[in-house]
């Protein structure tokens, strides 16, 4: 008969469910931790079928790995200091500090999850170190043009960049209390000081 369906037939699953998959994810993970979250309880988070989500992802650390490609922070990082590239570090690293901080405070969760489980689970912790050695590369690599353009004194850029990026990343994750510009600001002002070219 016309409208009935045959047996076997596969049923679409609802809409968004597999964004709602992520978002529960992402909400609990960071909330519960890896480990003592249960797809069971994500699948109810989701509002979904608990086997729906073993329909999008194979497993718990194939859903995790999608969290994490979902919010690149590489990618922010990168486009942030190609938005600098001409610019005076004192001016700068403060609009890059500001963007990266506020990011990290606008995507709490996917943070609280790297620094929650890069020290049981080795995949986040190699993530994590990634991101930062490449943050700090990217960092670099603009502060030895300014240097190369007489905007920046002759000074250990690689050190400047590692003390620049370490520090926001943990300020923005562990400190809710701390006001993004003003931190940037004094941090930028001890990094530069009098390493601009032609200070006293």
């Amino acid at each position: 008969m016309a409208g009935t369906k045959k047996k076997g037939a596969r049923v679409a699953p609802p809409a968004g469910a597999r964004e709602r998959i992520l978002a529960a994810a992402l909400k609990l993970f960071a909330e519960r931790g890896f480990d003592a979250t249960a797809t069971k309880a994500i699948a109810a988070e989701a509002e979904v079928p608990g086997g729906l989500v073993f329909y999008y992802f194979e497993n718990k650390e194939a859903l995790l790995e999608e969290i994490f490609k979902s919010g690149n922070l590489t990618d922010v990082i990168e486009e942030t200091v190609d938005s600098i590239a001409d610019e005076p570090p004192s001016r700068g690293l403060k609009e890059a500090g500001t963007r990266l901080f506020q990011w990290l405070r606008d995507h709490e969760d996917l943070a609280r999850i790297f620094f929650k489980e890069m020290t049981s689970h080795r995949p986040v912790a190699d993530r994590l170190r990634v991101l930062r050695r490449r943050a700090i590369a990217r960092v670099g690599s603009y502060l030895d043009g300014a240097v190369q353009r007489g905007a920046l004194a002759r000074t250990n850029t690689k050190l400047m960049a590692q003390a620049f990026v370490s520090s926001i990343l943990l300020a923005a994750i562990f400190d809710r209390e701390t006001n993004a510009d003003s931190y940037v600001r004094d941090l930028v002002t001890i990094l530069v000081g009098d390493r601009r070219r032609g200070s006293a």
